[in-house]
């Protein structure tokens, strides 16, 4: 059987709004120290500060979930950075496989809009730090993911990956 991934949803270090006070804060430390400067009281001369761009939505990703079928049962994996600390700074990233989360819904028996609840609940449940510790107080950007989730039709789409996992090579 092949584990073919459905869809994924990213994971960061926290929300964007969060992420942008963080930033503002670390520019007006930077601010500060050069406004004590000698050169900047008498000149007006700025230091040449390298501030590089920072971009949320692709820089401060630090893993992801990726949902997969496993027969007729929907399940969650997680990809998590391998970091001793997670800073705002954090540059190198490497990723690694953290290992299955949790089943997240037993698809069989249910609607679509069952389905539909068990995996926005799975995902509350996962920020709130149920299933793995690691993920508490990370923000999991569900924002895109439910929009698109809302007109799948989830039912006909794992009975066709279901019939396509079990069809003979």
């Amino acid at each position: 059987m092949i584990k073919e991934t459905i869809f994924s949803v990213p994971v960061y270090m926290c929300s964007e709004s969060d992420f942008g006070k963080k930033k503002d804060n670390k520019n007006r430390e930077i601010e500060s120290s050069y406004k004590n400067s000698y050169t900047y009281k008498k000149f007006g001369i700025k230091p040449e500060v390298k501030i590089e761009k920072d971009f949320w939505k692709y820089d401060k990703i630090i893993g992801w979930i990726e949902f997969y079928l496993n027969g007729q049962t929907l399940k969650a994996d997680l990809w998590f950075v391998k970091a001793k600390n997670i800073r705002i700074d954090l540059r190198k990233k490497k990723f690694e496989y953290s290992g299955k989360i949790a089943d997240v819904s037993m698809t069989h028996r249910k609607t679509n809009i069952e389905i539909k609840e068990d995996i926005k609940a799975f995902c509350s449940n996962c920020q709130n730090g149920i299933y793995l510790r690691k993920l508490k107080r990370r923000f999991i950007d569900t924002s895109e993911f439910y929009r698109i989730l809302k007109y799948l039709d989830l039912k006909e789409m794992i009975a066709d990956l279901t019939i396509k996992q079990y069809a003979p090579i």
